[in-house]
This record gives C-alpha cells, sequence and structure tokens, in this order.
C-alpha cells in the first residue's frame, strides 16, 4: 500500500496509527510533495486540518503550505482555492479576507467552481447584500449548476430558503429546494440533503408529513452517506422514525457507525453514556471507553469532553488516564473549535462562560484565568452554536441545546441562548418560530433577566 493510500484510509478512520507511525507518514507525504506531487501536499494540509496536535509535525505543515503557496502562485487552481478558503478561515495561516478574495477570483477565473462557491458564500447576505451583488451572486450560481457542480446545487438551495425570510416556503419552491438538494447528493454532497431531510422531521406535524420526511431521511440518493448508520441510529434512539424509542437497537447502530471509522458516532456515544440521554442510564466507564476511541479517531467531539475533564467538568470522576494530561488545555479546546462541531463549541462556551461543572459547582483548575480571559467569548460561541442549529433549519435541535444549556448552568448563560434563538428564529419555518419564540420568552422569564442583546457574531468570525 502507498504511503498516498495509507493517508486516504488514515483520513477517513479507516487505518489507525499512534502518532509516531502518524510522523513517520507525514515523512514520507512530504519527501513525495517535494518531488512535486500535489496529491501529497493536499493531504498533508488535509491531516493538519483534521488530526489531532502533534500528530503532524509543525515543521512539516509549515513546509507543506509553503508548496501550497508556491503551487497556487504558479496558477494551480485547486491549490489557490484551497489557499484562499484557508485565508478566509484563518486555518494554518493568518486570516486575510483581502486574500482569500483574491486567491478564489483567480482560481474562479480559470474555471474553479469550488473557489465560485466560496465567494458567493462570502458576499451573499440574503436581504442585506447590495443588489448589483445578489445578481452577480445569483448569475453566478445559475452559471455554475449548469455544470453540474453539486455545491453550487446546494448553494442555491440555501438562497432560495434564505429569501423567504422565515415565511413557511410555498409549494413550488419546496419542491425547488428539495430537487436542488438531491442533485448535490446525487453528485456526491450529501450532506445538506441529509441536514434538511432531518430538519423537516424534527419539525414534522402529523402522520402523512411525518411520513414525506421519513421518506426524504431514507432517500436513496443519501444510500452512501457515511453519516446515514450515525441519523438511522439517533431516529431510533428519539423515536422519530415513527417507532417506539429503542435504546438498545439506536446504541447498536452508532456502535457500527463508530467501528466503521466514523469519529462523530464515538462522539455521540460519548456524550450519551456521560449525560444518561435519550433515556440511556447514565455510566461514565462506557462514555470514557468511547472518549477513548474518538481519541483515537481525532473525534474534535470526544477532544472536547476531554479538555473538559482537565478542567473540572465531569468533577474529577471520569474513570480513564486523560491524554491530555499535563498538556495546556487552552490549545485543545481551540483545535476542537476549529473543526467546526457545533457541540464542541457550544461545550466550549458552557464551559468558558460559566467556569462550572456539570452540577453546576464552580470549577478548581489551572486554567482559570485563561476561562476568565474568555469568559464573554464563551457566551458567544454558546450563541454561535445555536445560531448554527438554526442557520440548518433545525430548531428542534436549537431549542434542545438551548433548555440543556440552562438547565447545566446556572442561566448566567440563558439570556444569551434565548437572544440568539429568537434572534435567529426567522431561518426556521414559521410554525416552529413561534414554538420557540414561546419557549424562549418562558425561559427569559424563569431567568429573571431581560434579553440581552447577543454580539451578532458570524460563524466565520468565530471558526
Amino acid at each position: 500500500m502507498s504511503d498516498l493510500e495509507q493517508a486516504d484510509l488514515y483520513l477517513e478512520n479507516h487505518l489507525l496509527l499512534s502518532d509516531g507511525a502518524a510522523r513517520e507518514l507525514c515523512g514520507a507525504l512530504l519527501a513525495r510533495a517535494e518531488e512535486g506531487s500535489w496529491r501529497a501536499v493536499r493531504r498533508l494540509i488535509a491531516l493538519s486540518l483534521e488530526k489531532r496536535p502533534g500528530t503532524v509535525p509543525e515543521r512539516v505543515t509549515g513546509r507543506a503550505v509553503a508548496l501550497l503557496e508556491e503551487a497556487a502562485s504558479a496558477g494551480h487552481v485547486e491549490a489557490m482555492t484551497l489557499l484562499g478558503s484557508l485565508c478566509r478561515d484563518g486555518h494554518l495561516v493568518h486570516r486575510v479576507a483581502e486574500h482569500a478574495e483574491d486567491w478564489l477570483g483567480r482560481a474562479w477565473e480559470k474555471g474553479g467552481t469550488d473557489a465560485g462557491c466560496e465567494l458567493v458564500e462570502m458576499h451573499w447576505a440574503g436581504r442585506r447584500t447590495p443588489p448589483k451583488m445578489k445578481e452577480l451572486c445569483l448569475g453566478a450560481i445559475a452559471d455554475m449548476c449548469a455544470g453540474d457542480c453539486a455545491r453550487a446545487h446546494a448553494l442555491k438551495a440555501r438562497m432560495i430558503a434564505a429569501e423567504a425570510a422565515g415565511q413557511p416556503l410555498s409549494a413550488e419552491d419546496r419542491v425547488r429546494v428539495e430537487s436542488l438538494l438531491r442533485r448535490a447528493a446525487r453528485l456526491g454532497l450529501q450532506e445538506p440533503f441529509a441536514r434538511h431531510a432531518v430538519g423537516l422531521l424534527v419539525n414534522a406535524r402529523g402522520r402523512a408529513e411525518r411520513e414525506r420526511c421519513l421518506s426524504l431521511v431514507m432517500d436513496p440518493c443519501l444510500a452512501d452517506w457515511k453519516l446515514l448508520p450515525v441519523q438511522k441510529g439517533l431516529l431510533r434512539l428519539s423515536g422519530m422514525d415513527g417507532r417506539a424509542p429503542d435504546a438498545e437497537a439506536g446504541l447498536a447502530l452508532l456502535a457500527e457507525a463508530a467501528r466503521a471509522g466514523t469519529g462523530r458516532a464515538c462522539g455521540m456515544l460519548a456524550g450519551i453514556w456521560l449525560h444518561g440521554l435519550y433515556t440511556v442510564p447514565k455510566d461514565l466507564e462506557k462514555g470514557a471507553e468511547w472518549l477513548a476511541a474518538g481519541w483515537e479517531r481525532h473525534d474534535p467531539r470526544s477532544v472536547m469532553y476531554l479538555a473538559l475533564d482537565r478542567t473540572g467538568y465531569f468533577g474529577g470522576s471520569l474513570p480513564m488516564d486523560n491524554p491530555l494530561a499535563g498538556q495546556d488545555t487552552a490549545v485543545w479546546v481551540q483545535w476542537c473549535l476549529d473543526r467546526r462541531d457545533m457541540l464542541a463549541r457550544a461545550l466550549a462556551g458552557l464551559r468558558m462562560g460559566t467556569c462550572r461543572d456539570m452540577e453546576g459547582n464552580p470549577t478548581h483548575n489551572d486554567d482559570r484565568e485563561y476561562a476568565g480571559q474568555l469568559c464573554d467569548h464563551g457566551s458567544w460561541l454558546v450563541s454561535d452554536a445555536l445560531r448554527a442549529a438554526m442557520t440548518s433549519l433545525n430548531a428542534g435541535i436549537a431549542a434542545y441545546l438551548a433548555d440543556a444549556f440552562a438547565e447545566m448552568t446556572d442561566f448566567e448563560t440563558g439570556p444569551f441562548l434565548a437572544e440568539s434563538a429568537a434572534h435567529n428564529a426567522a431561518l426556521t419555518p414559521r410554525r416552529s418560530c413561534a414554538e420557540l419564540q414561546a419557549y424562549c420568552l418562558s425561559l427569559c422569564e424563569r431567568l429573571g433577566s431581560p434579553v440581552i442583546p447577543s454580539r451578532n457574531i458570524a460563524l466565520s468570525e468565530i471558526s
């Protein structure tokens, strides 16, 4: 097996390597990259982004970025697109919006449709977008859809939903959105269609609507979606698949996905056992076992739980040798935030914003100064996680997050959660809006506190 093939398997968690073996693989890939292999450069960048700190040596990452910049300067379209994305997000390089636009613009001019989608996303802001820019964005997306760009189809569906501005989609627009998302899924981009289908299912009312939504979740275009077993497991746990909740069957499906290499399933299983969710009895030992599996698979949510354990989140009772012992917890928290896992981001906000454990007791740890510095930032992160749920049209998840954090803290972050939910309610179907707004008002009443205006931080500004 070649080192490139090993890297592919390692990235998908179908191959588990010790940190030492992973560093050896990175050395071999760097040798290939120095000989001019673009595939090796691309995999080194992917490994640097996806794997835990220390897995890819800093010198290797630095050299890979330098080779990426050389390829971009030489006019390599994929390199320009990737470098533009890194500049936009501030990953591995400094975040500079002007540099991002420059690299993405050059790639688009040379036919890079992914770069075109990146640019449209940077400039599209729904009703706040200047008319001329909106016209340009719509024209660009239409051109890319004509060329069967999967991401363009998904982005056009988002634009149609955003234009509804909180109103229920008309029957015609709903068909258009689902057709675009299905087309994107058939072209290989399945997650947007899956998120849409599950979001509808969460908010379904009545047997007929629920059955229609279930048919979307089980659509053939999602048959080979790698997270489908995870989704099926959650549906079985919650009973949202139209049958009575079945904890045993749901856990079995998640465990099967985890053993197949899906790191996210490990983090979900850990959370279920650690918190005692879905009628599953709380079991810290089983939770710790799945955290260890998630650590091996570089799962951000699992790493986030381990980082929180270091700061007293579980009251020092997690029955395992924490691999983060003796390390700078702040570095690991930041790594989790950069991975864009919604719950990891929310957990970080909870921890930073309240400095309390699961029982609401003050924590005592060596990171108090760091946590204090980021106390306000933590509240932004909690609101941002909620905003991410709302943006995906999943009001059910948003309400769950708000309720969970209100129960798990001393309510210091509650007003932020309530305001964020109310502020973003226009992004969900109207029926869910009304329910969520009523919930937010009741939450504020319970807190005995007025709604605090959010900082309105965009996802791109935090990630």
